[in-house]
């Protein structure tokens, strides 16, 4: 399968999750990762802007650029504040991402590793008697994962870091933070149908190395909008300022939901790779 066709296969499941969570009523499924995700995202970005504002003070009071005195040139100090600001800000909001998305998965592992059972229940009809060993199970791989992968994105999400300020490779450094992030996104969502199929973490990492683009795919479609929704919440209160505080809970409500449709689109893609001939 070219790489065309594993990317359309990973953003078409996101329109059949739609139609699947519609027809078998899977609402009820999105309070969980509701409430946690209010309590979650709200504090880490309270945490990330005070963290980002103090540690540029202290660069700043380090450099003795508070004291200095350039005469004429003085508002270069405060371009250099700024500047330092605007970077730590960038530096916090990208590793804030990679963790939040991690922290997440974490927390609503139990409620993800049920969705894709379910799913695959009523995709296929094939049965799983609830077991709460088997969903305990279940949820620890589905931490592991998560906890191994974001470690690991967040070690090479450093190194791109470092590798945007080499000239021309910071152009395309962008591209490569945002395909790794949408890639291990992507194989935590459908790592959990392909434990059910007794698949070892080993196994089921080379089988979605093999359809790396389909994990993109679906991985994608999240961490787009969580890039634009965590984008427009940092703006849009600098434009509407009492306006923007009022809907700060709609963007936190549409990522909220945002896992459950990862984990059931999937599903429905580890599904259609499981049934294609090896």
């Amino acid at each position: 399968m070219g790489i065309s066709k594993q990317l359309s296969l990973g953003w078409q499941t996101y329109s059949e999750a739609h139609q699947f969570i519609r027809q078998h009523g899977l609402y009820k499924l999105f309070l969980v990762p509701v409430f946690l995700n209010i309590v979650l995202f709200s504090l880490m970005v309270w945490l990330g802007i005070a963290w980002a504002g103090s540690f540029t003070d202290t660069i700043y009071s380090w450099l003795a650029l508070d004291q200095a005195n350039w005469g004429s040139f003085n508002w270069l100090t405060e371009i250099i504040y700024w500047t330092l600001s605007l970077l730590l800000g960038a530096i916090v909001f990208l590793l804030y991402l990679s963790i939040f998305r991690y922290i997440m998965l974490i927390l609503i592992a139990p409620v993800l590793a049920y969705v894709s059972e379910k799913t695959e229940e009523l995709a296929t009809g094939n049965s799983y008697p609830f077991s709460l060993p088997q969903l305990l199970k279940d949820t620890w791989r589905g931490i592991q994962i998560a906890i191994r992968n974001g470690l690991t994105e967040v070690l090479l999400t450093i190194i791109l870091l470092l590798a945007s300020f080499i000239p021309v490779a910071g152009f395309v450094t962008p591209v490569l933070l945002f395909l790794v992030q949408s890639y291990f996104y992507g194989f935590s969502m459908m790592d959990y149908y392909f434990e059910r199929q007794k698949l070892s973490a080993n196994e089921s990492r080379n089988l979605i190395l093999r359809y790396k683009w389909t994990a993109i795919g679906n991985g994608s479609f999240f961490n787009g909008m969580l890039y634009l929704i965590t984008l427009l919440s940092a703006t849009l209160p600098l434009v509407l300022a009492l306006l923007a505080k009022f809907l700060f809970i709609i963007p936190v409500l549409f990522l909220s939901i945002l896992p459950i449709y990862s984990v059931v689109a999937g599903t429905l893609a580890a599904l259609k790779i499981n049934q294609k001939p090896n």
